[in-house]
């Protein structure tokens, strides 16, 4: 068993990734489900028990002064409709930070 393993890492290791989790349960190209789980990973109150790390990464990654320990509260609204367009997702702490990310009507 464990050649096998070994002959399947070498194999792996010599294929790019292709691995798409959203186009395995079949949903690779509904917006609607794509901004859910968006919503859902930067919800520190999320159900994935990471508390804010999906939305530190994001803030890291993007270079904003944001960074929130596991008891900070903060909302995550989905499908946010403004007077002007929707907001796919938005991340906010009033008087505090704004995070969008938003689609065209």
């Amino acid at each position: 068993m464990v050649s096998v393993v070994e002959g399947f890492s070498q194999i792996a290791a010599r294929r790019p990734a292709v691995f798409n989790s959203l186009s395995v349960l079949r949903v690779g190209a509904d917006e609607v489900v794509h901004s859910g789980v968006l919503a859902w990973l930067l919800d520190g109150a999320g159900g994935h028990g990471q508390g804010p790390m999906f939305l530190n990464l994001l803030a890291e990654t993007l270079h904003l002064s944001i960074s929130l320990a596991p008891e900070d509260r903060y909302i995550v609204r989905r499908e946010f409709s403004g007077p002007e367009a929707v907001v796919d997702v938005c991340v906010c702490r009033p008087h505090d930070f704004v995070i969008v990310n938003s689609g065209a009507i």
